[in-house]
């Protein structure tokens, strides 16, 4: 059962709650999600038992918001009314957003009201239905996941002293070909990524991402120089290189290298690696998850 969701028209910012008890104006009946259905793509042999599934293919989703209107007056019903009028546009994108998770959809005609009067279509009470289909039909996060790879932060601090002459270890960092870590993606599907390179404070010489998971590599082909950024887009359909000192508001799609990849991360673990020419130690590396969900439907 779903308590509460906001809708938020991507066009105009414009956004309105619905709870089942804390919102008075509009109340949230039930949301239907739909189901995350697919296309099989097949092929049959003669002779064949079955047949043998090719590639499946995730088809859009339809959902369904039901709410009521409240009101004290007729006048008050009417102006309530006439913003749930406006708000839904089928021309519009919206964002339906549940806890921590949202969905896109565009509406499949205007805002219908229930045409039992009596009931539900009163001075006082007014039932009403959106109905949409979202393209995209998996859920998001409302934050993408942010990791930050390849940079030392600071975590606490403590008195210490050095007696003049005297060198202590502290720390030590791996020296391989490759620095390394587990990036997890906890969602239903492979993703496409968001990260940046940058260069702190000192130039970094030809920078590069690799997932020992799927063997893709992102390479660049370029020195940075200090405080420059490399920021890369490997989601389908917003596929970009950009870069720039202190913003990336240039198209850096000509340091890409020619056998690059537009790296994915597999479902589970990745081994994610970066690497440069030289300068590695002055590489910071942080990368974005738009982690995807086949179904978010919680207790309440």
């Amino acid at each position: 059962m779903i308590e509460s969701i906001v809708i938020l028209d991507k066009e105009t910012q414009q956004s309105f709650e619905m709870d089942k008890i804390n919102t008075e104006d509009y109340v949230l009946d039930y949301v239907d999600w739909g189901q995350a259905s697919v296309d099989q793509f097949t092929q049959k042999h003669i002779n064949q038992i079955g047949v043998t599934v090719l590639k499946v293919s995730y088809k859009s989703r339809n959902i369904e918001i039901s709410g009521f209107i409240v009101a004290e007056t007729e006048e008050q019903m009417s102006e309530r009314k006439r913003f749930m009028n406006g708000f839904i546009n089928p021309q519009h994108e919206y964002e339906a957003i549940y806890k921590d998770y949202k969905i896109m959809f565009m509406p499949t005609m205007s805002v219908r009201y229930t045409n039992t009067e009596e009931t539900n279509n009163n001075e006082v009470i007014c039932r009403f239905k959106i109905t949409g289909v979202c393209p995209y039909p998996l859920f998001s996060l409302v934050t993408d996941v942010k990791k930050l790879v390849g940079k030392y932060s600071e975590a606490f601090h403590f008195p210490f002293h050095i007696e003049k002459g005297r060198k202590i270890t502290i720390a030590v960092r791996a020296t391989g070909e490759y620095r390394k870590r587990n990036v997890v993606n906890q969602g239903s599907v492979a993703i496409g990524i968001k990260f940046h390179f940058r260069a702190t404070t000192g130039n970094v010489s030809n920078p590069v991402l690799y997932n020992f998971t799927t063997n893709q590599e992102f390479k660049i082909n370029k020195e940075l120089v200090s405080d420059e950024i490399v920021e890369v887009d490997t989601i389908v359909g917003e596929k970009s290189v950009m870069g720039g000192v202190h913003q990336a508001n240039t198209n850096y799609f000509q340091y890409m290298d020619v056998n690059s990849d537009w790296i994915m991360l597999d479902v589970g673990d990745n081994i994610i690696g970066y690497s440069a020419s030289s300068g590695i130690s002055n590489l910071e590396l942080i990368m974005e998850l738009p982690i995807k969900f086949l179904e978010v439907q919680e207790c309440f």
